[in-house]
């Protein structure tokens, strides 16, 4: 079905998606002009931002991979807060339906001190992470491989998704005044599509 919307693009998909009980929006990343390698269109901003449903945006990238291709690995980003279960569920259910092979990825806050009882606290804070992420996926009935890294989340979250070869990454993003800050820039900084939910 084919619909023309007026006004506001941000506000129109909003209303079209309540209106429409819209299961997933689905849209580029890049706006026009000098910075669009830098940044995410603001037509793209608003609808991530405002959109009660997942949207799946395209990789940040000059040159975009054909859109129909099977995902056969998917990464799912959690950040162990209360919105996981159903981050992880939706990745799941996404991966179950492609048949793809799901990996549920923690970055944990780096420490970069040699001194060894500040060494063990961040072995300490690997262990706590990698134990909460196995709690998770028993809670929800989840089976995947989990990934847990320390360092800059953004930075560490894309060099994942080219290391482990990822045909797209779930992240939870909220919505409203939930709106995750970081979900721009793990949006951007993919080189794979990404589904936040």
């Amino acid at each position: 079905e084919e619909i023309v919307l007026s006004g506001d693009v941000g506000a129109a998909v909003r209303r079209l998606v309540e209106e429409r009980s819209v299961d997933l929006v689905i849209m580029p990343t890049s706006g026009e002009g000098p910075f669009r390698p830098y940044l995410i269109g603001s037509n793209t901003a608003k609808v991530l931002h405002d959109a009660a449903c997942p949207v799946l945006t395209g990789a940040h990238a000059k040159e975009m991979p054909d859109a129909c291709f099977p995902y056969y690995r998917i990464g799912c980003l959690l950040d162990l807060r209360e919105r996981s279960d159903k981050v992880v569920q939706d990745a799941f259910d996404f991966a179950r339906a492609y048949r793809a092979d799901l990996t549920v990825i923690h970055v944990a806050p780096g420490f970069h001190v040699d001194e060894a009882p500040v060494a063990d606290f961040g072995a300490a804070i690997k262990r706590s992470a990698r134990r909460r992420l196995q709690e998770l996926l028993e809670r929800v009935n989840v089976e995947a491989a989990c990934i847990v890294e320390t360092g800059d989340l953004i930075a560490k979250a894309a060099e994942l998704v080219v290391d482990k070869k990822l045909d797209l990454l779930v992240i939870g993003r909220g919505a409203g005044d939930d709106f995750r800050s970081d979900a721009y820039d793990l949006i951007r900084s993919s080189h794979c599509p990404v589904l936040s939910v």
